[in-house]
This record gives C-alpha cells, structure tokens and sequence, in this order.
C-alpha cells in the first residue's frame, strides 16, 4: 500500500502557501487515479492531518489557541497522524480516498493559514 501524507487545507484553500497547497492537490489527485491504475494489487490512501506541529512562525502560545480551532476542540496531534496511517497501511478495503484527520477542521472557513492569523 502507499500512504500520501496531504493537508486539511485541501478542504479550507485559502491564498497563503500556494506552492505548497498546489503540490498536495496534485498527489491527491494523483492517488486518486494510481489506485485505479494499480488495483488491485496496490491500494492508494491519503492521509490529511490538521494543524500537528508547530512552527518558527507561532509561539507555543498561538499553536495551542490555533490548535482548539476545531469543532472537536483538538487537532490532530503525531499519534492520531500515525494511528491513522497504520490504519490506511493495515485496512485492506480501503483505496482511492482521504482520511481527514484534522478535529473537524476541514468543515470549518478559515481565510488565512493557521500561522497567519
């Protein structure tokens, strides 16, 4: 099996970034049609965390408020990302689709990157 790692931001575009989020919906795209390609003998899943580490551009602060910003009250933190790809690598059922693993941070409209705002 493969595992893409991708970003909740796939689902919340905004402008900042833009690089970086049109790589990550170009391997979405592109898993999307590998696990047509090679099924059966290969599954495709993608895996979108939220907000899970910080960065140079937050204090400990702001990542923690940024964090909560989520209809679950929580991100996803390393060991949900890690769980959830175990889970991809593990589940023979699953190809050709996304985990979101964000708290629900994918229903909700940001205008700006979590380090932004």
């Amino acid at each position: 099996a493969v595992v893409n790692l991708l970003d909740q931001k796939l689902w919340n575009q905004n402008p900042d970034f833009f690089s970086y989020t049109l790589s990550k919906a170009a391997l979405e795209a592109a898993g999307t049609m590998l696990a047509m390609a090679l099924a059966p003998q290969v599954r495709v899943v993608g895996v979108a965390p939220g907000l899970t580490l910080t960065s140079h551009l937050l204090t400990d602060e702001q990542f923690a408020a940024r964090h909560k910003l989520s209809p679950l009250g929580r991100s996803s933190t390393p060991a949900d990302v890690a769980a959830t790809v175990k889970f991809a690598l593990e589940n023979a059922s699953i190809t050709g689709t996304t985990l979101l693993v964000d708290g629900g941070q994918h229903l909700m409209k940001f205008e700006r990157d979590f380090s932004l705002m």
